[in-house]
Parts: structure tokens; C-alpha cells; sequence
């Protein structure tokens, strides 16, 4: 009883953080004048990416990083195919040009390197091992760095031109608030999670146990700030928490998991990453035509999504 206490607080948690951090940032994005998406990825990404970032540190120095991997490919391709397109499915969902041809395209760079590093056998030969080394998670969070310093350089930019922009504490405060509440909630659904499985013999194979698991603590936080930044009717936002987290999934999480103690990559997580650059290819081709995503793009998307999922898990 008391782990499944646990999973309904870290839940309630988990969506109290996300609306208020969802609310302060429209209330950030008009303080300082700078553009709801970028907005959406300095703060949606610290919220719902926090707890993977901490998640991926505390694996490391445990040397149990077998889940990383599929947490962060997985949780990638959940806010790519599901959280689009469920969104496009309701109506037509604008992403602008500049959009597609910088940080979704940077996204699919992203996905490859992170393939390429992992699957080293795929390009020389049977013998190399399926793993993300020490040097590829410095690579991995240079990659970061880089995406993080350009969104910060645009931000700067935005609120340097506007001479008037006046940030009160109380925002920033309320801000970094709801992060740390959001990754409270993450924490206590991963305690009930772990206890009650171990407590309880679920029907299922341990497997499917844990892969369920890694996909839900991975993407929970991502879909509580999309849903209440969608019924905000902040596309931007939306958008911007998508791409944002994907990118900090791929880099930082797996990055920093890496350096601590290497990830071994087993084939089915190969299968994931190869299956996570199709589907945001699919994505850019869908999207970048029209500079939207349509009704039939998102059932597409969602079909997909589910497909997959149902066949890795049978």
C-alpha cells in the first residue's frame, strides 16, 4: 500500500510542478519578450529532463546503466511520434521553418552520433563492442554545451533588445520551484515503482516490467508539461519541450551516464536508436513541406509510435 502511495504522490507532483512551471513560463516568455519555444527549452527541458539528468548520474556511480539508454532513445521517440502526434491529430500544428532547419535538424544529428557511437560494430566489423565509452560521453556533452549555449545566445539576444525587460525574483523563484517539484515526483514514482515490483509478482516478465518502467519515468514529466501547454493553446511550447527534451535525453543524460561508467548497448537498444533517426526523419519530411504538421501526420505518427512498441515488447 504504501508503494502505490508513493506513485500516486510523485504523480500529483509531477503534474503540480508541470502546470506551474508551464504557467510561469508564458508569464517568462512575455517578461523578457523572448519567443515561447525557446523559452520552452530552457525551462520545460530542466523540468522534464531533470529527473533524467539525476536518474543517469545516480546509474552511474551505481554502475547499473543498462536502463539509460532505452530511457532516453525510448523517451525520445515517445515525445517525437506521440506527444506530436497526438497534438497534430487535433488540429493542425504549426512548426516553423527556422524550427525544422535548426533544432530538428541539430535533433537528428544528434540521434545519428548517438548511434554511430553506439553501434561501432554496425561500421567495423563484428568484433567492436556495443558501447558508449568514457570519450563518447564527453562528445556526447559537448554537444550539450554547444546546443545550450546557442539557445542561450538567442535568449540574450531577445531580452538585450527589449531596453524595458524587468525579471522579478518571485518568477525565477516560482520557476525553480516547480523544477525541484517535478523532480520530487519523479523521485518518489521511482521509489514506489522499483518497491512495489519487488514487493509484487507482476504476470508479465521482468523484461517487460522494466522496459515499461524506463519509457514511463522517462517521458512523464515531458507529457504533463505538453498537455498543459497545449491546453494553454502554447504550440510553441509544446514544440519547444519536445525537441528540447529529446536533445537533452540524447546528450546530457546519456553523456554524463557514460563518463561516470560506460553504457553497454544491447542489440534491441540499437534497434530503438536506428528506429528513433527514421521516425524524426519521417517527421521533418512530414512537417517541413507545409510548415505544419497535419491530422493525417499525426495518426501516421501515433501508428507508428504504438506499433513499435507493441512489437518490442512481444
Amino acid at each position: 500500500m504504501m508503494y502505490v502511495f508513493l506513485i500516486i504522490a510523485g504523480i500529483i507532483l509531477q503534474i503540480v510542478g508541470a502546470d506551474i512551471l508551464v504557467k510561469q513560463g508564458i508569464c517568462f516568455a512575455k517578461t523578457t519578450k523572448n519567443s515561447m519555444f525557446n523559452t520552452a527549452i530552457l525551462l520545460g527541458i530542466s523540468g522534464a529532463a531533470g529527473w533524467n539528468i539525476v536518474n543517469a548520474i545516480l546509474c552511474g556511480e551505481q554502475h547499473q546503466t543498462q536502463n539509460v539508454m532505452t530511457t532516453s532513445v525510448m523517451g525520445s521517440l515517445f515525445m517525437i511520434l506521440l506527444i506530436l502526434g497526438v497534438c497534430a491529430m487535433t488540429g493542425k500544428m504549426k512548426i516553423p521553418r527556422g524550427t525544422m532547419e535548426r533544432e530538428f535538424s541539430y535533433l537528428i544529428i544528434v540521434a545519428i552520433v548517438v548511434l554511430y557511437l553506439s553501434a561501432d560494430y554496425l561500421f567495423h566489423g563484428k568484433r567492436a563492442v556495443r558501447v558508449v565509452s568514457r570519450v563518447d560521453g564527453i562528445i556526447l556533452i559537448i554537444f550539450f554545451i554547444y546546443y545550450i549555449y546557442m539557445t542561450g545566445k538567442i535568449t540574450r539576444k531577445m531580452v538585450k533588445d527589449n531596453e524595458n525587460v524587468k525579471i522579478e525574483s518571485a518568477l525565477l523563484l516560482k520557476c525553480g520551484c516547480s523544477i525541484v517539484v517535478i523532480i520530487c515526483g519523479s523521485l518518489l514514482l521511482s521509489c514506489g515503482w522499483n518497491g512495489m515490483k519487488n514487493a509484487i509478482s507482476l504476470p508479465v516478465s521482468e523484461g517487460v516490467v522494466d522496459y515499461s518502467a524506463a519509457i514511463m519515468m522517462g517521458v512523464l514529466p515531458a507529457l504533463w508539461i505538453s498537455v498543459f501547454a497545449w491546453k494553454q493553446g502554447k504550440q510553441d511550447y509544446v514544440i519547444g519541450n519536445v525537441i528540447g527534451c529529446s536533445i537533452v535525453n540524447l546528450t546530457i543524460v546519456v553523456g554524463a551516464a557514460a563518463v561516470i561508467s560506460p553504457i553497454m548497448v544491447s542489440v534491441s537498444e540499437i534497434y530503438d536508436m536506428i528506429a528513433l533517426c527514421c521516425s524524426a526523419v519521417c517527421v521533418w519530411i512530414f512537417a517541413y513541406k507545409n510548415n505544419e504538421l497535419q491530422r493525417i501526420h499525426g495518426c501516421v505518427m501515433a501508428t507508428m509510435f504504438v506499433a513499435y512498441v507493441v512489437y518490442r515488447i512481444l
